[in-house]
């Protein structure tokens, strides 16, 4: 098992891309295993999360959506809980999560 991200395209971004980086790698275990988990479920799930981060670095909305509701939902809602650094502004952006499992 492993979960494969990247930072999309920002718009208006006030946040590097590695302070985004930083945030998402520190939490990816936590999603993993909170919305994943070792057993069951699809074995090839792929969520994209639209998110707005206030410039006090907390995210103000997050939308998530990919083949599987479930993982997809639980996702938005651990995003939710994240904190980024502060900034000068807003920063959109969108993260896509993919988890693999392998036999």
């Amino acid at each position: 098992m492993f979960l494969v991200f990247a930072i999309g395209q920002s718009s208006g971004s006030s946040l590097s891309t590695s302070d985004i980086q930083h945030v998402v790698q520190q939490n990816s275990r936590a999603v993993k295993d909170a919305c994943w988990g070792p057993d069951g479920g699809a074995s090839d799930v792929r969520v994209t999360v639209e998110m707005n981060i206030a410039a006090s670095g907390k995210v103000r909305s997050a939308f998530a959506a990919g083949n599987d509701r479930s993982v997809s939902r639980c996702i938005e809602s651990q995003v939710k809980t994240w904190v980024f650094p502060a900034s000068n502004g807003e920063t959109k952006v969108n993260i896509p999560f993919h988890f693999v499992r392998t036999p």
